[in-house]
């Protein structure tokens, strides 16, 4: 009985021991269990993702493929020896080498390898793969065996390939364009500017995009610009906006900014493409048109008074005479008021004509060889009747020998009474009046100045153009039509001379020169003498 129950008792005293054991020896199939099932599992999810797995171990130089690996690269096992090397002849030559220095350098490194490249089918084509990999260590650190991936990306590079093939054809496009193109996001960075845009801006790559536009927009046209495109961007209206844009030698030019937002390929973000025109000429044209139209209304305002005041006086002269006046000098003075007036009449719609005449490119001259003091005479005896309506005096100052000119006489003196009329209106009453001329071997230069109201600085540059008129008081009425400077100066230059205007100020007189080239003169053609006028 003792040594039964002895035994009994034994066993009933060592039971944690045998069921430990049975416990861990449960534990570890459960373990391989879950490691065969979700080893299992990642295959399957490999298969499905048709990625292959691969083991190469570096001491025997033996490389193991998964079934994914022989179809991605369009061999059975019986066509694959199993090596480094063999691994080595399926790669595109081109990328041997780079393959290669990729794993040498991720063992080495002890980093994860990737890299992507070429490999050839026995028919001959050519397919993307991407190869992802790490190498296991040994205790003592010696790389033993790397395992990794297998992934063909051939549909995937050849979009990549597309992309680049179309973003290059889109920047040789932007490149051959005249315009500004440009791309941004959604929240106003800009993406990418072609080469006018750097060209335009004189910023490089580097510094062309993200916010740096924003600051080359004209302080006074910012907001607008930024709040427009606020508003689009809320929207996803185009954008359209009218702005100046400084260039890289800080000139302000007017720009046309124009842009449409657009999705990207596949879930990327919309993108906004967009052009900028230059439209500055556009802009100096359209402010042309619009000064002239204004100055054209003007003219016929003026034209209307100018032609008011002297059938006025004809009028009422006309009246005088018809009530039989018996008077003889007060009769006479009447002819003399309408005679004067008519004249008057007269050179305007003269200078209406020539200049319409002008502008058709019709206006003919009769050049010959005239004494210039002849030339003068006749002007000053044309202009004399406005000039002593405001008691101006004037000076007159020619060259003492002869001087010869080739021209018209008709138009020179047109010109020059042009000159001398102008003086007279824009001279208070009382005034001086000078007419001087000067002779060197290569021009002779007239000069006709006064000490009357004076040009501005900034109506100097456009004192010739057409219908321009000058500012004769505080009130802004002006005088004049604003054609006989255009006039002169259209003479002047047929001449192929040079007509110039200067000026101290406002009150401070007017300064006009005429510059005409000295023809060759054989002694035989030169006219006869004529002695200058005393005036």
């Amino acid at each position: 009985m003792t040594p039964r129950k002895n035994i009994e008792q034994g066993v009933t005293a060592n039971p944690s021991q045998s069921e430990v054991q049975l416990d861990a020896d449960r534990r570890a199939d459960e373990s391989e269990r879950a490691v065969a099932e979700s080893n299992h599992r990642l295959r399957l999810a490999l298969e499905a993702s048709s990625t292959g797995i691969w083991e190469w171990n570096l001491d025997s130089n033996e490389v193991k493929w998964s079934a994914q690996c022989y179809e991605i690269h369009g061999i059975g096992e019986t066509e694959f020896e199993g090596t480094a090397a063999a691994f080595d002849r399926l790669v595109h030559p081109e990328d041997r080498q780079r393959t290669w220095d990729a794993v040498t350098a991720a063992i080495r490194d002890h980093s994860t390898y990737e890299n992507a490249f070429r490999i050839i089918h026995p028919d001959g084509g050519i397919r993307w793969v991407k190869n992802r990999g790490r190498a296991l260590y040994s205790e003592n650190g010696k790389p033993v065996r790397m395992v990794g991936t297998l992934n063909d990306i051939t549909d995937a590079q050849e979009r990549e390939e597309q992309l680049r093939a179309s973003d290059q054809r889109f920047r040789q496009l932007a490149d051959a364009l005249p315009q500004i193109v440009w791309t941004s996001d959604s929240r106003g960075q800009l993406l990418y500017g072609n080469r006018r845009w750097h060209e335009y801006t004189g910023l490089s790559s580097e510094n062309a995009l993200g916010s740096a536009w924003v600051s080359f927009i004209h302080p006074e046209d910012r907001e607008l610009t930024l709040e427009t495109w606020r508003a689009a961007a809320h929207a996803g209206d185009p954008y359209m906006v009218e702005h100046r844009v400084r260039r890289v030698d800080g000139v302000y030019r007017w720009l046309l900014s124009r842009a449409l937002l657009v999705p990207q390929t596949g879930s990327g973000p919309w993108v906004w493409f967009g052009t900028s025109t230059d439209i500055e000429e556009q802009k100096q044209l359209a402010k042309g048109l619009r000064e002239g139209d204004q100055r054209k209304d003007e003219f016929l305002a003026t034209l209307g008074h100018e032609l008011r005041n002297p059938l006025g006086a004809i009028s009422n002269a006309v009246h005088l005479l018809k009530v039989r006046i018996s008077d003889p000098a007060i009769s006479r003075g009447l002819v003399d008021i309408i005679d004067r007036q008519s004249r008057t009449i007269g050179r305007l719609v003269d200078d209406l004509l020539d200049v319409s005449r002008v502008r058709q490119g019709k206006l003919e001259l009769r050049r010959e060889w005239i004494p210039l003091n002849q030339v003068i005479e006749s002007a000053v005896e044309a202009s004399l009747p406005s000039i002593n309506a405001m008691q101006h005096r004037l000076t007159v100052d020619l060259p003492p020998g002869p001087v010869d000119v080739f021209a018209d006489p008709t138009r020179l003196s047109q010109m020059i009474t042009n000159l001398l009329v102008n003086a007279a209106k824009f001279t208070p009453l009382g005034g001086n009046i000078d007419l001087s001329a000067s002779v060197t071997d290569d021009e002779v230069a007239i000069t006709v100045s006064d000490n009357g109201i004076g040009i501005d600085a900034t109506d100097i540059p456009r004192i010739f153009d057409l219908y321009k008129q000058l500012q004769v008081d505080e009130k802004n009425d002006r005088a004049g039509l604003g054609i006989g400077l255009s006039l002169a100066k259209a003479i002047v230059t047929m001449h192929e001379g040079n007509l110039e205007a200067s000026s101290e100020g406002p009150n401070k007189g007017s300064r006009f020169v005429v510059r005409l080239p000295r023809h060759s003169l054989p002694p035989s053609s030169r006219p006869s003498d004529v002695s200058p006028p005393d005036w």
